[in-house]
């Protein structure tokens, strides 16, 4: 997965509002996927440790709770249906931070 960060543009003085430059991931359509997406629940980072904790055998439930989601989500998360969708391309955004 792609690690997405915020990137400070120069020339900003302290006590001013900073522009900075996100990274998010696109899919072929053009809609935000991962955690770029507005209504994410977990990191791209969690999501691949909830994957490697369901490969050690735990169960949904015991996931679930541990990254504080429904087992509906670990479930999809760990068929594809969700966070299934690979990246086609990285764009920076700008936002105020």
């Amino acid at each position: 997965m792609f690690n997405l960060q915020f990137y400070a543009d120069s020339g900003q003085g302290l006590g001013k509002a900073q522009k900075m430059q996100k990274l998010v991931a696109l899919n072929e359509n053009g809609r935000r996927v991962g955690e770029a997406h507005p209504r994410a629940k977990l990191l791209d980072s969690e999501v691949d440790q909830v994957l490697a904790l369901l490969d050690a055998g735990l169960s949904y439930a015991e996931v679930a709770i541990k990254f504080e989601v429904s087992k509906s989500c670990v479930a999809h998360i760990a068929t594809g249906r969700r966070r299934g969708q690979p990246v086609s391309r990285v764009v920076r955004v700008s936002v105020i931070k």
